[in-house]
């Protein structure tokens, strides 16, 4: 499980490569409906964790997180999203997309997931790129983002698709 956290964060932090979210960021309603399908799961992932959190059922966020990262991001989004990302224009509106998608998962999954593993969280917010107003020195130094924040409608017509992809995979 370690693992599949770890190596998520490695595949998102290298296709951050050359991206600056203070200049590449794209606006959240230019974002392609895909990446706004993973801000949502994330926004979802946010709810849970804080909840868990509250709770004091680190279970919880500990199997919300492993989830996000098996199956939203490995198994959906980063193999859609890879050709976009490797071959795409380096300035180009769809690549800067997904950057800026991949950016805001990566910022609150390492915030989310920094009290159960410090050490990974600490060394993931050292690679990352940050915004103005971020606290680069440490993870520990900044609040879990709103779910609010990375919310959009209109993105259900992927759940009905990503649902019809698992049964024709059978």
């Amino acid at each position: 499980t370690y693992r599949k956290i770890r190596n998520t964060a490695r595949i998102i932090l290298a296709n951050l490569n050359g991206f600056d979210p203070n200049t590449d960021m794209v606006e959240k309603d230019q974002l392609l409906g895909i990446d706004k399908w993973a801000l949502n799961r994330l926004a979802n992932l946010i709810d849970t964790c804080v909840a868990g959190y509250n709770s004091y059922q680190f279970h919880t966020v500990y199997h919300a997180i492993n989830n996000f990262c098996t199956v939203d991001m490995s198994k959906l989004y980063i193999d859609i999203i890879k050709d976009r990302v490797y071959v795409g224009k380096a300035d180009g509106l769809d690549r800067r997309s997904a950057q800026t998608a991949m950016y805001y998962i990566i910022s609150a999954m390492t915030r989310l997931m920094a009290p159960l593993v410090a050490f990974t969280g600490e060394e993931i917010w050292q690679a990352m790129p940050h915004l103005e107003g971020e606290k680069a020195e440490s993870v520990f130094l900044n609040q879990i983002p709103s779910a609010d924040l990375y919310r959009s409608e209109g993105v259900d017509a992927w759940d009905k698709l990503f649902e019809l992809r698992d049964d024709v995979m059978k």
